[in-house]
């Protein structure tokens, strides 16, 4: 075997090891991305729970939420607390929107938070602070807000226990004993 022989094998030998090398990497970048998409959703599922439980775990946060989203007259403390609530939020929805427009998260991912979206884009409370709040967002987000379809929010009905939808969400008497109210 001659030294131009060798040289040959060698650089055929380089040229695979380049090669798998090649698939090595392109493997690793997909294991990547998919850890990636999995910590992201992880991320948004744990924000978004922490937003919601402070909702649901307290009681006069819950108050706040319910006379906010009617439409209801709050007071400043509770204007207040109703602001940065949607802040939070919203927020929250910018940001899985923006990574979903990177690619980051997938489309299913997205419209699940749209569908969340939608049942307050419609509600007398959330129009009312998002024609005084939404320059504080992404001007293509805004956008999306505005054309998310509006779907009646999900509730239960005291009187059958039955879940539906409804037009609004409202406070009637018999949530004040509830919320340690007088109404």
């Amino acid at each position: 075997m001659n030294w131009d022989a060798i040289g040959a094998v060698g650089e055929l030998t380089g040229a695979v090891a380049v090669i798998g090398t090649l698939f090595y990497l392109a493997y690793q970048i997909r294991q990547n991305t998919s850890s990636v998409r999995a910590q992201s959703y992880n991320d948004m599922l744990v924000r978004q729970h922490g937003i919601i439980q402070e909702i649901y775990n307290n009681p006069d946060v819950c108050r706040v939420w319910l006379d906010g989203i009617s439409g209801g007259t709050l007071n400043r403390v509770d204007s207040v607390r109703y602001t940065f609530l949607w802040l939070d939020l919203m927020y929250h929805f910018e940001d899985c929107y923006v990574q979903y427009k990177n690619g980051i998260v997938e489309e299913h991912v997205w419209k699940r938070q749209e569908a969340l979206l939608s049942g307050s884009v419609g509600q007398p409370g959330f129009k009312a602070w998002w024609a005084g709040a939404n320059s504080y967002f992404l001007p293509e987000f805004v956008d999306v807000v505005s054309s998310v379809k509006p779907m009646d929010p999900l509730h239960q009905n005291p009187e059958t226990g039955e879940w539906v939808r409804a037009k609004e969400f409202y406070r009637d008497d018999s949530d004040a004993k509830e919320f340690g109210d007088d109404a």
